[in-house]
């Protein structure tokens, strides 16, 4: 807008309007995509991030001030995958999605400074919950047994029957937690704490389930050399009948000779190695 010097009295304006509607719409939907996941519409990884660190500034600045985070896993989504396909598949991360925020009060906003229950999809059949501002443990394990309850009902996806129970783990903020890739990585371990203790269920992190957490890490990368150095042996154990003792066979038994840990028996190691593939 250009003021016209002229030499009436009535001051005159030249001026250019131009319509920038589309393009702020065009800014919008581009926030959207770098903040929301495509196909469930939750806050994605990056927004995630960015909220799970305010929150964890929050318990160091504000006295009392607690929040849970929980980490979910699909228990039979990869069969859903495989025997249905993808579509099937994406329909049901869409369900999952939709009973998450359906049993949350969560927040709508785009923000990184929005405050209440954030529900996030880390990629695959993975998804984060924050439960900001509980009374202790009891609350985050509340909200957990009511969402093992609504996502373990049966889902209808088109013409297929499916249900999909979820594992949880769950880890309160404390002070020692500076930075969200700890406390994603403790609610990590929870969670497969609560695969192995049977899946459909919730764990809460404690300090002795990450020396275990690195101890099977270790146990497998010292695996991956146990071939190529020949530290697999094979016991012999007689199979001999009651009756007449006779021998009637012999039953094939594995051991590791640890360079360090002695000798190792199956159930320290083979389960270990049938989730690595070795």
């Amino acid at each position: 807008l250009q003021f016209v010097s002229q030499s009436t009295d009535t001051p005159r304006f030249v001026g250019i309007v131009r319509d920038i509607t589309e393009r702020k719409k065009i800014e919008k939907e581009l926030i959207k995509a770098a903040r929301l996941d495509r196909l469930t519409g939750l806050p994605n990884r990056a927004l995630f991030n960015d909220r799970l660190k305010l929150y964890i500034e929050r318990t160091q600045q504000v006295p009392g001030y607690k929040f849970a985070l929980m980490f979910l896993d699909f228990d039979r989504f990869k069969i859903v995958n495989d025997s249905l396909g993808h579509e099937v598949g994406d329909a049901l991360l869409k369900e999952i999605a939709s009973r998450l925020t359906g049993n949350l009060c969560t927040t709508e906003s785009i923000s990184t400074l929005a405050d209440g229950t954030t529900v996030s999809r880390l990629g695959g059949d993975e998804f984060v919950v924050i439960v900001d501002n509980i009374d202790g443990p009891e609350t985050a394990c509340l909200t957990a047994h009511r969402l093992i309850l609504a996502l373990g009902e049966q889902y209808q996806l088109g013409s297929h029957e499916v249900r999909s129970t979820a594992s949880i783990g769950i880890v309160c903020s404390h002070s020692g937690y500076l930075s969200p890739e700890k406390m994603i990585r403790d609610a990590d371990t929870a969670m497969y704490e609560a695969k192995a203790r049977g899946k459909g269920c919730y764990v809460v992190f404690d300090d002795t389930m990450r020396e275990i957490a690195q101890q099977r890490q270790q146990t497998e990368n010292d695996l991956r050399t146990a071939i190529s150095a020949d530290q697999l042996q094979l016991a012999w154990q007689p199979i001999i009948s009651l009756e007449t003792g006779i021998l009637h066979g012999v039953e094939a038994l594995v051991r590791w000779n640890h360079p360090t840990r002695g000798v190792l028996l199956p159930r320290e190691f083979l389960e270990i190695a049938e989730e690595s593939r070795l």
